[in-house]
């Protein structure tokens, strides 16, 4: 018989191949099982609010501990109780007003700081990397709200009016001069 050729006149059951007893025909493997994912987004979900409760329970501030009571002995008398002394009054300190010298941070015109006419002598570098930043406005944080700003690699000038907020960044010192 010729290969992949019909076999009409012979014996078709003479191509099924011959079974063995106790060996079964090859079968075709099996799929591959899916992979379960849910159990890998559960642990994820349980790790973060593992981190997210330690983060908040290091947050807090811990409750003042208690000294443990020492065992008394029966040996040892007790020692008589010291007297409170009394501490000296502490005077209050004499208000400080606004500001006339100051460096990074926010302030507000005719509270925090003095109005009036400020210097800077700059960065002390005139690399723009170590360059100071300062702003003029009314406090907002929008763009609309900054009356002036300006990124300073040398000695700066300005002039403030009460009621306006002051930002200055990254080093200067400033110093009312008028």
């Amino acid at each position: 018989m010729i290969p992949n050729q019909p076999h009409w006149g012979t014996d078709p059951t003479t191509a099924i191949p011959v079974q063995r007893a106790g060996s079964p025909l090859p079968q075709a493997p099996k799929p591959p099982k899916a992979r379960r994912r849910w159990p890998w987004a559960v642990g994820g979900l349980v790790v973060g609010l593992v981190i997210g409760a330690t983060a908040h329970a290091g947050s807090a501030t811990p409750a003042a501990a208690t000294p443990a009571a020492a065992p008394a002995s029966a040996t040892a008398p007790a020692a008589p109780a010291a007297a409170a002394v009394p501490a000296a009054p502490v005077a209050p300190a004499a208000p400080a007003g606004p500001l006339t010298s100051f460096s990074d941070g926010t302030y507000e015109v005719g509270t925090d700081i003095a109005a009036g006419k400020y210097k800077t002598p700059g960065p002390g570098s005139t690399d723009a990397l170590s360059a100071c930043y300062m702003e003029v406005g009314d406090g907002s944080g929008q763009v609309g709200g900054i009356d002036k700003n300006d990124i300073l690699t040398g000695p700066g000038v300005v002039t403030l009016k009460a009621g306006k907020v002051f930002t200055v960044k990254n080093g200067c010192t400033w110093t009312k001069v008028g």
